[in-house]
């Protein structure tokens, strides 16, 4: 919160700031009434009261009144004394009517930072905070001069032209500016481009041309219609700090001249000359407003439809991976088995398959152990199935962690698994079976400390296997062996097997 003390001080720099450019307005001044072409103290009072707020206006009465008195000096009687001081109190309430009393309008319904943001923020602005300020303005500050005896009535329409014209260039010049400056961020101060170069040195070659060469009324008439032309260029390409610049400098380089009597504007008198050259600058800083405001409105409209999007992709990004999680969830749950967490029948004889082939085709040694857990079926009768769950998970477990990363591991049915082992020979397999088997003694599951064991029949892959399944018939023929021979041991898959018919018809029990 801003100090008492502050503010006051606040206050008198918004006093002697109106006072001083008030003062050099008044160089152009134009009788009767002296009234000024460009108002800035207009602009700059409506800026501060959009910035700062309301509070700072008895800075602008202040400012206004000694601003008028010094405009109007004249104290060598008593009734032109009271002349000077009812035209500066009369200008005073009116100045704050038009810049305090329009900021809080602007306020209502815009921010500062929001203005010339959009053709809605960008009309209010020129409708407020232009044309009803200037409007205001004028009435009171020439009903004030006329009332005072400073203007007669047949210079009152004159008088009142020339005060809102200036009022309007002076806010159109200097509010965008100050407000592009203040409000702008870091990636908008930097070094003008090569464009904005450009644009600015064609701008101040036409200002010259048009207005301060001898090169004759075609060329100067020429240059002088180049001059929107760039400001419309700057307003679709360009900064908004450097639109508002060269708006300011545009109204500047075409006023100061015309005033002077330079440039191909100058008409029949002083006064109708300046009103239209007013009238022409108040009509290209509309178009320049206008055009930057829709050029922003049209980025935003852009960024949001570019956020939407980019909102949208990472909905569609989310949801792919939601349903790829899904997809693969659901392969997981069809190709695993869901007690065990090993690999189903299904997918250890596709994958079997494949591995089969390549080694066949590779002319590699591999092998396929068998083993099932011997009297499965009497514990899981005798400590329930709970129990016999237990011990499953355990022996899928046990087995996942003696595998290599390329074997394959499956549970084939029931307490019945089936291990594939590339670039294995037989008697690698004999060893991994015969570690399996011992670590399975070692087990103790549930409170019950039961051990279980396991009987393991091993076939390798012969080069005349077409399919997995000629592979396992041999591995469970072993199997069936090893269960016959007493359970709790490895055997290699041999031919005779074949003639004995281990395994077919009905099988040795669990």
């Amino acid at each position: 919160m801003p100090t008492f003390w502050f503010r006051i001080s606040e206050i008198a720099l918004v006093a002697g700031l109106y006072v001083l450019t008030a003062r050099l307005g008044q160089t152009l001044a134009i009788p009767p009434g002296n009234v000024t072409p460009v108002w800035m103290p207009s602009g700059l009072m409506l800026t501060w009261a959009l910035l700062r707020g309301p509070y700072i206006w008895p800075g602008v009465v202040l400012g206004a009144f000694l601003g008028n008195v010094w405009a109007y000096a004249d104290f060598s009687s008593f009734g032109s004394a009271v002349q000077v001081l009812l035209a500066g109190i009369s200008n005073g309430i009116g100045d704050v009517l038009a810049s305090v009393g329009c900021s809080i309008l602007l306020h209502r319904y815009f921010r500062p930072f929001r203005l010339f943001q959009s053709v809605s923020s960008a009309s209010a602005f020129l409708v407020v905070g232009v044309a009803c300020g200037a409007a205001v303005s004028a009435l009171i500050g020439v009903s004030g001069l006329l009332a005072a005896g400073l203007i007669d009535a047949q210079n009152y329409g004159n008088t009142f032209a020339t005060w809102f014209t200036g009022d309007a260039i002076g806010v159109v010049a200097i509010t965008p500016f100050v407000l592009a400056v203040y409000l702008s961020d870091k990636t908008e101060r930097v070094l003008p481009g090569f464009e904005t170069v450009a644009n600015f040195l064609l701008m101040l070659s036409a200002i010259y041309i048009a207005f301060w060469s001898d090169v004759g009324g075609l060329m100067q008439s020429f240059e002088l219609a180049v001059l929107p032309v760039l400001l419309m260029w700057a307003s679709l390409r360009l900064s908004r700090i450097y639109i508002s610049f060269a708006l300011l400098f545009l109204i500047g380089g075409i006023i100061v001249p015309t005033a002077l009597g330079q440039g191909p504007l100058q008409g029949i008198d002083r006064n109708t000359t300046l009103i239209n050259t007013q009238l022409l600058l108040g009509v290209i800083g509309v178009l320049v407003l206008t055009l930057h405001a829709t050029r922003e409105q049209v980025r935003q409209q852009v960024q949001h439809l570019e956020h939407v999007k980019d909102t949208l992709d990472q909905k569609v990004r989310e949801r792919t991976a939601e349903l790829e999680e899904a997809k693969r969830k659901a392969e997981e749950l069809a190709s695993t088995d869901a007690l065990t967490g090993a690999p189903n029948r299904r997918v250890f004889l596709k994958r079997g398959n494949e591995e089969l082939n390549r080694a066949i085709r590779g002319g590699e040694d591999a092998c396929v152990i068998m083993f099932d857990l011997d009297h499965f079926k009497e514990m899981n009768d005798t400590y329930g199935h709970q129990i016999g769950d237990r011990i499953l998970k355990d022996c899928a477990a046990v087995t996942m962690g003696f595998v290599r990363n390329y074997d394959l591991f499956g549970r084939i049915g029931g307490e019945e698994f089936a291990v594939f082992l590339p670039n294995t020979t037989v008697s690698g397999g004999q060893n991994v079976a015969e570690k399996l088997r011992q670590a399975f003694l070692e087990r103790s599951v549930s409170s019950h400390k039961l051990n279980y064991t396991a009987s393991f029949g091993i076939s390798p892959v012969l080069e005349k296997d077409r399919a997995l399944s000629m592979v396992l018939r041999r591995a469970d023929l072993a199997m069936y062996r090893a269960k016959a021979d007493g359970r709790n041991c490895v055997v290699v898959y041999e031919p005779s097997l074949e003639e004995k018919n281990i395994g077919e018809g009905s099988p040795t029990p669990a």
